[in-house]
């Protein structure tokens, strides 16, 4: 884990580049798990017949991304 990465709320190119890390290594942020766990809650309340997956995606500028998803059984 990267700890300085991941305290960026801004991952630019430049910040990703700096640490010499591949895509395939950068691990999940539990901030990001947690905002979207509460988008979830708040469209259960709006629509509670609907199924939702959770995925965080993570946009690496043009290096390319990575994609979690989220089980919350």
């Amino acid at each position: 884990m990267l700890p300085e990465l991941h305290s960026e709320r801004t991952r630019s190119n430049a910040a990703f580049n700096k640490f010499h890390t591949d895509i395939k290594n950068f691990t999940l942020i539990p901030e990001d798990t947690q905002q979207i766990a509460g988008y979830v809650e708040g469209l259960k309340n709006e629509c509670p017949e609907a199924k939702i997956s959770q995925h965080v995606i993570y946009c690496f500028g043009n290096q390319g991304f990575k994609v979690f998803d989220i089980d919350k059984g």
